[in-house]
This record gives structure tokens, sequence and C-alpha cells, in this order.
């Protein structure tokens, strides 16, 4: 069995990727030591910012695995971002909402949403082709 070498348009457009992976990468980075918290828990406090939900809802809203879900939510809380509420209805169920130290941590991060939108125009900007994700063929 041969495997066909990747052909050089096809490096081109692994290597295109590679770079916009960096420059998430290095955003990733810029935006923890800045506001001190990850990407997906910014978007935690974004969808709780006048909302409450459940740990199940969060982890649909975040597109993680509810173990996932459940490091973000523990991060976001022993930072004292959000807390745990009771459901009214049923006790053993557990709602999330922002504290005030959230609020304001959320508030920062929306004033400076230029710089976020300067990065994602810097991403935009890569001389992209239509990317195309095939199978490598084996003969």
């Amino acid at each position: 069995m041969l495997i066909k070498y990747a052909t050089h348009k096809q490096m081109e457009r692994l290597c295109l990727i590679r770079d916009m992976h960096k420059q998430i990468k290095e955003f990733e980075i810029q935006f923890f030591h800045y506001y001190g918290i990850g990407l997906n828990e910014a978007i935690l406090l974004n969808s709780l910012n006048d909302q409450i939900y459940s740990s199940s809802k969060i982890a649909d809203i975040l597109k993680l695995s509810l173990s996932n879900a459940s490091k973000v939510i523990k991060s976001a809380e022993q930072k004292g971002l959000i807390e745990r509420m009771l459901g009214q209805e049923d006790k053993r169920q557990m709602y999330f909402i922002l504290t005030k130290k959230g609020h304001k941590k959320l508030s920062g991060i929306e004033k400076e949403a230029q710089a976020i939108g300067d990065v994602v125009q810097k991403i935009k900007a890569i001389d992209k082709p239509e990317i195309e994700v095939s199978r490598p063929k084996i003969d």
C-alpha cells in the first residue's frame, strides 16, 4: 500500500491552518495574562450575564462535555466570579449566577472589545484559500 503525499497546495493549506492556530493560541495566552481567566470562563461569564443556567445548559452553551464544563465552572467559582444557587422547584438542581466580581470582570472584558476585534481581524487577514478538509487517499 502506498500513501500519496500531500501536494504543495495541500501543504500550504496545512501551514495556513497551523498559522491560524498559532494566532488563536497566542491570543488565548495574552487574554489569560491580561484578564486572569480563560476563554471558556469568559464565555461562561457572558452567558450568565443576567441569566441563570444549570451545569448541563452551560455545557451546551460552551460546547463542552459535562466533565469539561464542570472544570470551567469550578475554576470560575474558585475565582469568585460565579456562585451556585439551589433550584426553587427542585432543591437537588444547581444553578449558577454571576457574582458582583463576575459582573465587574465581564464589564472589563466588554470595554476591551476593540482589542479582541483586532485579533479576529488579524486572523481573518491571513491570506486563506477556500479550505477543504478531505481524507488522504490510500492506494
